[in-house]
């Protein structure tokens, strides 16, 4: 091999690297709370839901695109170590899969999973703040001032017919 086709690889290798880098660090950035205490606040959130409240269990499909099974597949270990039965749901396979699961946790990279979701009743959550911001999701776990924070859009709160008590409205950033 000459050096120059060597170089030629290297480099090709450099650039593949730095891409999927920087796609991982993409959903990292999406998602500024661990998964492990999204799980555990989400439980405790879904616990104040009027609806889910009265179940003895409740079922979180963990909704994934390529990009995103990574940090999906940490979700779902984080939500079965706090007792909270949860899969991973490609997001091709949804419509399919959607009446298994009482809440739709969807990963960076599935918005468009909101058009799957819509009508169903299912309670949509998600680790990504911008995803209430647009209605994407009724309930994330976001950040502020260095410590997690609950969101809520009530607009699509009330759309998915789900409804929290006033306590943890209080505690909660309501937007929509």
């Amino acid at each position: 091999m000459s050096t120059r086709f060597r170089k030629g690889v290297l480099a090709s290798i450099t650039v593949l690297f730095c891409l999927a880098a920087s796609s991982a660090w993409a959903v990292v950035d999406d998602m500024p709370i661990p998964a492990k205490l999204q799980a555990m606040i989400l439980k405790k959130v879904v616990g104040f839901d009027q609806a889910l409240s009265k179940k003895v269990s409740f079922s979180v499909g963990v909704v994934y695109n390529s990009e995103s099974q990574l940090m999906a597949d940490e979700v779902v270990r984080e939500f079965g170590s706090n007792g909270v039965s949860a899969e991973l749901v490609r997001m091709d396979d949804l419509e399919s899969k959607l009446a298994n699961y009482d809440v739709i946790y969807l990963a960076p990279g599935t918005a468009d999973a909101k058009s799957v979701i819509d009508g169903s009743g299912k309670l949509s959550v998600s680790g990504v703040p911008d995803f209430v911001n647009s209605g994407t999701v009724s309930v994330a776990i976001g950040e502020a001032n260095g410590k997690p924070s609950i969101l809520i859009h009530q607009g699509r709160l009330s759309q998915e017919q789900h409804e929290f008590s006033s306590k943890l409205l209080k505690l909660a950033t309501v937007v929509g």
